[in-house]
């Protein structure tokens, strides 16, 4: 399903030539809006939504985590005969295996995907849960940026950077110095210039210290909001 109105229109032609019955057939669309804005984005999820709703059955491949939940919502209705799944890749020594399961509670049940990385990060840490380590360092830099974002509503690197010095460096709390010194840094060792949101990579030795110290910031920073997200990751392995 290409980007352009064209190629949409070339693509639900070439589904119907010859007779095709949609009603009869499955359909495989293969993550549609790469590299799309959000009024695009929305677009399309329109656009494919009324041309293949009639489909016998429906796959649909996504990475973006804002298609997805228009995605999940649509197809997670009552009475609609729908399933989610997860597809990730994992390293076992040498070997890369693929791993399709039923999608996790968390990103089922929240709009945002940042309970699920805080989640996965707090099961690494207290090693309930498996994470190729080079994956670490984004996971943690991607939940640091979502939770300055909606605590002090930071945009970059350096807004968070003033945070963390006039919140944790300046403390009288050695702790606290050494957990703000950390995080500063890690953010900076591993940053972009100002790109807040950048992905990053780290040594493997340091995965397990990057997930531990950004859990700490998290709790000394907002421990009833800690504490909440800890309660959200417990009930995941639960449930699972």
């Amino acid at each position: 399903l290409q980007k352009s109105k064209s190629g949409q229109e070339c693509f639900f032609q070439k589904i119907e030539e010859e007779g095709c019955d949609k009603t009869a057939c499955t359909i495989v669309i293969d993550d549609p809006i790469d590299s799309q804005d959000a009024m695009h984005l929305f677009q399309t999820f329109g656009l494919f939504k009324d041309k293949l709703k009639n489909a016998k059955q429906l796959i649909v491949f996504t990475h973006n985590y804002e298609f997805f939940n228009l995605v999940r919502d649509w197809m997670n209705r009552p009475n609609e005969k729908s399933s989610l799944y997860l597809m990730s890749i994992h390293r076992d020594q040498n070997i890369y295996k693929l791993t399709v399961e039923d999608l996790p509670l968390l990103l089922k049940e929240y709009k945002s995907e940042y309970q699920y990385l805080f989640s996965r990060l707090y099961l690494y840490k207290n090693d309930h849960q498996i994470i190729d380590e080079p994956l670490v360092a984004n996971i943690a830099r991607k939940t640091l940026e979502y939770f300055a974002g909606f605590k002090w509503a930071c945009r970059t690197t350096e807004d968070f950077t003033n945070i963390v010095w006039s919140h944790f460096i300046k403390d009288d709390n050695p702790f606290e110095r050494s957990v703000g010194e950390f995080i500063i840094k890690f953010v900076h060792e591993y940053s972009h210039g100002q790109d807040f949101s950048r992905p990053i990579t780290a040594a493997m030795f340091e995965a397990k210290k990057i997930a531990d110290q950004t859990m700490e910031f998290i709790k000394i920073a907002d421990k009833e909001h800690y504490n909440k997200l800890k309660s959200l990751a417990n009930k995941s392995v639960e449930s699972h």
